[in-house]
């Protein structure tokens, strides 16, 4: 395997950093709420509050999106998400909490989106879609490890505030990191593809960008309905914050291996098949998820469940690269789409488990959810293929010719 480029090297730490504090946000929030006395409702649309924002900022980061102004932005809006981050354990109630998801969720999805374009921008013409995917998605799996291995240690130990004050550190890192990226040489759009706002938001509604937007929906929804509820669940039937967060470093850790792995497994069968194949295993291992309360048998599930998101991750991913040899204004927005997906998953997610659990109770929950999530996504999947494969027919003879 090719050692990546200096460039993509950091743009990896930028993601570690980024989602090592995510990682302790995501398994602390929960718990800290709880303890606040809330119930799985309100605690659902706090957790939600951040992907509201994130899904509304989307598109206006994609089209600020420039090679010149990226690294800028990236550290600019990092900074805001430390300070977010921070004043999480200093909230005095959940108006204010909501308040602060919110800010955090804004420049949160400004960070995500404009990273992502700069990985497709610094990826050299000879160095693979898999691989540099495969890289991006293993740096944020491990950002997840270290964050789920250290935040629940923490919090026992130190308590909530000091944990977030914690995980507003690693922002900070990334904000360094970007900063030392080199600008890269801004790429001539090919003569025949049109340029501007016009022509990004035309791209955005490809039909593939669109099913990959649809596949990190479904995914993201059941990530965010399963984690947070998880640990609530885990913590019902007896395990300690410290275990819980130990079983989520470890299903994190096997996902780093799954996306450094790539490059390897990639190519075995097309990305469409593989990516609906994973998403299907990984909601049907969630539903059963609640008739066990084995920590061994909770820990395979949610390993397995970790390996079949990152498939799913990677392979959606090598669908939007295909916008890299466009304009900058199209690889923006064509990662913007393909995040604003995730953020409508992740919005709804906590907000539809909460609802469920408060009236039917977690382990339900947990069952119905992933079973019509994945009804949900098979429906519109295929709906829209008929539309992907003329699409693709139309670019193979324009390439024939």
């Amino acid at each position: 395997m090719r050692v990546p480029p200096r460039d993509l090297l950091l743009l990896s730490l930028v993601v570690v950093s980024t989602y090592t504090a995510e990682g302790i946000v995501e398994l602390a929030m929960p718990p800290y709420l709880a303890a606040r006395g809330s119930e799985e409702l309100a605690i659902g649309v706090v957790l939600a509050a951040t992907y509201v924002a994130a899904f509304l900022v989307r598109v206006p980061a994609g089209l600020l999106y420039s090679e010149r102004r990226a690294s800028a932005l990236v550290a600019g809006a990092s900074l805001v998400v430390s300070a977010a981050t921070l004043a999480y354990g200093l909230a005095p109630d959940l108006v204010t909490l909501v308040f602060l998801r919110l800010v955090h969720g804004a420049f949160f999805s400004g960070v995500t989106t404009l990273n992502m374009a700069q990985f497709f921008d610094a990826r050299p013409s000879d160095y693979g879609r898999g691989a540099t995917m495969g890289l991006m998605s293993a740096a944020l799996a491990l950002g997840y490890t270290f964050g789920n291995a250290i935040g629940g240690w923490w919090a026992e130990l130190f308590g909530f505030p000091a944990t977030f004050a914690l995980a507003a550190v690693f922002p900070i890192l990334a904000a360094v990191a970007n900063s030392k990226v080199a600008t890269p040489t801004p790429r001539a759009a090919p003569a025949d593809r049109p340029v501007g706002l016009r022509a990004g938001l035309r791209a955005a509604r490809r039909p593939g960008i669109l099913l990959a937007a649809m596949l990190l929906f479904s995914l993201n929804f059941l990530n965010q309905m399963y984690g947070p509820f998880f640990n609530l669940y885990a913590l019902g039937i007896g395990l300690s914050l410290t275990t819980i967060g130990l079983m989520r470093s470890v299903s994190s850790l096997a996902a780093v291996g799954t996306r450094l792995g790539a490059w390897v497994w990639s190519n075995a069968l097309p990305p469409d098949a593989m990516s609906r194949l994973a998403i299907t295993v990984s909601a049907v291992l969630i539903a059963v998820t609640p008739l066990s309360t084995s920590i061994p048998i909770l820990l395979v599930l949610a390993t397995a469940v970790a390996m079949l998101r990152s498939v799913v991750t990677i392979t959606g991913s090598m669908s939007v690269m295909e916008a890299t040899d466009a304009t900058p204004e199209q690889r923006g927005v064509a990662s913007a789409v393909f995040n604003m997906g995730k953020d409508v998953g992740s919005m709804s997610g906590p907000l539809f488990g909460g609802l469920v659990a408060q009236i039917a109770g977690i382990p339900t929950m947990m069952t119905v959810l992933p079973v019509a999530t994945l009804a949900l996504f098979w429906t519109i999947t295929l709906a829209t293929l008929p539309a992907l494969r003329r699409e693709r027919a139309r670019t193979a003879g324009i390439v024939a010719e």
